[in-house]
């Protein structure tokens, strides 16, 4: 198969090819024919965004504009459709011309590029005209999307697409100077048959592993039936070394996967480093950002897809009835004790749930006590309805197995994050309605996750499966969005809205995604709570504590080693978001490390009563 006869391709797009046996954006021309002749070129169109094309996608939305983006040519031609050719002469009348030696593919690559074109310059783009050799092809691959705005005329071999000329120096939405560069260095890297000669069998070698942990030049010397000495030689011939161009592959390796949503931790394994810290060390001195940062930074290049597209509303569960009168309850501010308290003994599961929850270790209430006493000693009345709201809520999905997701681990991320935020807000003298707001924010900020599993279970268990269970959580999002289109932030947000729940959280829910100098101090907030949670969970307060003894061992040893550095470190951070001293803060996240463990066991009661 010659690289001409190679498309770059969505692969999770076009079935057949969503399991690919190797990680290579390209596939043969032929394959890739059959199958969108069978699912439909506007369907795959009508799906495609930049990030699925990965680096050559990002490499496009990065240029600052579409003259810069076509003039680049080299970028263009190899890492897109190898053999297809792009005429510039009419550029400045707004015409472009392709052709591919494959008249299908010479329709696909104007289909591709004005798809990326309207991606990068907003829906305001307006393509003119397009000639096509083939104008059936045409028809399916490009006016299936845009077919109000196309005139479309048959003509020869190449195709011509026409359009106002202002648009040449129209700045792109996405543009990103400083990660263009990094995007047109890693192509050279990944177009097929991008180097040539023993560089590239080298590279072959080093893509058929599993990691590059004892990737060394004695192993490649020998996979290639010669002496180092004589590798060393040859390279040296042609002004490399095996060092260099190790870490050039780990260097593509690294950007590609970060790109396509690895978690750091698994990507750092494979890259053959012995901790995530030297990765990031590492990877900071090739790219100048941490790989955190990069990933983050990736994400937000891409235009969002319509989370609708992805996660049809009607596949979303109902809210249940008596969190509707809950709710109702919250927008009228009619949640007197009495009215509370006959609500919820109309659902007796629910009941026993809360008065179980309110006689933890972490509450203290008895357990024969009833719920009006569960709002009076224990919750109070808004936060009583806010924690029945949560528990309906995430009770109503019938989530597809998916071992990885841990229901337990969900609700003490939730509990504590909302307790804590809460705990802090009343620190702080905020009013009562201010704390009710943030304990359903922080109870429900997570409840996206919920959607995903839903909706997604296998790619959501793939993804879940190899990630340390510490993982921070804005890492955890990028790798949700590069992988899934979509992530918990904008789950629940859509999920909020079709049960119309206050907006605020939702605002809130967002801006967990954004980076954290932009974020709104709610947000971070309840970012860094989070946060702070897992770094104790991390630390090795994650045993399973099951019974009371096991509870007393591990308040006991409330892991002397790094618990007060951990208070010490988010004390600052925190302190520093919201504005006011540290030794505010620090009293709040000793107590709740210490009580950590009582929590854990209140997030197991609520799962074990589901």
């Amino acid at each position: 198969m010659q690289f001409a006869e190679q498309a770059l391709v969505a692969r999770e797009l076009v079935p057949g090819l969503d399991q690919p046996a190797s990680v290579s954006p390209w596939v043969d021309a032929e394959v890739l024919a059959a199958q969108l002749k069978k699912s439909g070129w506007f369907s795959y169109f009508q799906q495609l965004q930049a990030a699925q094309l990965g680096v050559a996608g990002y490499w496009w939305l990065a240029n600052p504009n579409l003259q810069q983006a076509l003039s680049a040519q080299g970028g263009v031609l190899t890492s897109w459709l190898p053999g297809l050719s792009i005429d510039l002469a009419e550029i400045g009348r707004g015409r472009l011309v392709l052709q591919h030696r494959l008249p299908w593919l010479t329709v696909f690559s104007g289909a591709l590029v004005w798809h990326l074109v309207r991606q990068a310059l907003g829906e305001g783009a307006k393509l003119a005209g397009f000639a096509v050799p083939n104008i059936g092809q045409a028809a399916e691959g490009l006016l299936g999307t845009y077919s109000e705005e196309v005139a479309l005329v048959e003509s020869g071999a190449p195709a011509k697409l026409r359009f106002d000329p202002e648009l040449l120096q129209r700045p792109f939405v996405t543009q990103n100077a400083k990660l263009l560069p990094l995007f047109a260095n890693t192509l050279s890297f990944l177009r097929p048959g991008g180097e040539s000669g023993l560089a590239s069998q080298i590279y072959a070698l080093l893509e058929a592993i599993e990691n590059l942990e004892h990737a060394n030049q004695s192993w490649v010397a020998a996979e290639l039936a010669m002496s180092e000495r004589t590798l060393t030689r040859q390279l040296s011939d042609q002004g490399l070394s095996f060092r260099e161009l190790l870490t050039a592959f780990r260097n593509s390796q690294a950007v590609t996967r970060l790109c396509e949503g690895e978690s750091i931790d698994r990507l750092a394994a494979y890259l053959g480093f012995s901790e995530r810290a030297a990765f990031e060390r590492a990877f900071k001195s090739w790219q100048g950002v941490t790989p955190a940062k990069f990933q983050a930074q990736y994400r937000r290049l891409s235009k969002d897809i319509d989370v609708e597209m992805l996660i049809a509303p009607e596949r979303l569960p109902i809210l249940p009835a008596i969190a509707t009168q809950l709710l109702a309850m919250v927008q009228s501010d009619e949640a007197s004790l009495e009215k509370m308290a006959e609500l919820v003994e109309q659902d007796p599961v629910l009941t026993a749930k809360l008065i179980s929850i309110a006689s933890s270790a972490y509450y203290g209430m008895k357990k024969n006590a009833s719920i009006k006493a569960v709002v009076v000693r224990v919750f109070g009345v808004d936060k009583l309805r806010y924690l029945a709201l949560a528990i309906l809520a995430a009770g109503s999905f019938k989530l597809q197995p998916c071992p990885a997701f841990s229901f337990e681990r969900f609700w003490l991320l939730s509990l504590g994050v909302a307790q804590l935020a809460t705990g802090i807000y009343r620190k702080l003298g905020k009013s009562a309605e201010d704390q009710a707001d943030i304990y359903l924010a922080g109870l429900l900020h997570n409840i996206g996750r919920l959607v995903l599993v839903q909706c997604f279970p296998d790619k959501m268990q793939n993804l879940l499966a190899p990630l340390a269970i510490s993982v921070p959580p804005q890492e955890l999002l990028a790798m949700e969005k590069l992988k899934l289109g979509v992530d918990a932030c904008e789950a629940g947000a859509v999920l909020l809205a079709k049960w119309q729940l206050p907006r605020s959280v939702s605002v809130v829910m967002r801006q967990l995604a954004v980076d954290k100098v932009a974020m709104m101090p709610e947000a971070q907030l309840l970012l860094l709570s989070e946060e702070f949670i897992l770094a104790l969970l991390a630390s090795g307060g994650d045993e399973a504590s099951s019974s009371q003894e096991d509870l007393a061992t591990a308040q006991a040893s409330d892991h002397q080693a790094s618990t007060p550095e951990l208070v010490a470190e988010f004390s600052g951070v925190l302190a520093a978001a919201l504005d006011t001293p540290a030794s505010v803060i620090e009293p709040l996240l000793v107590d709740f490390a210490h009580r950590l463990p009582e929590l854990k066991l209140t997030a197991r009661v609520i799962q074990s009563a589901s």
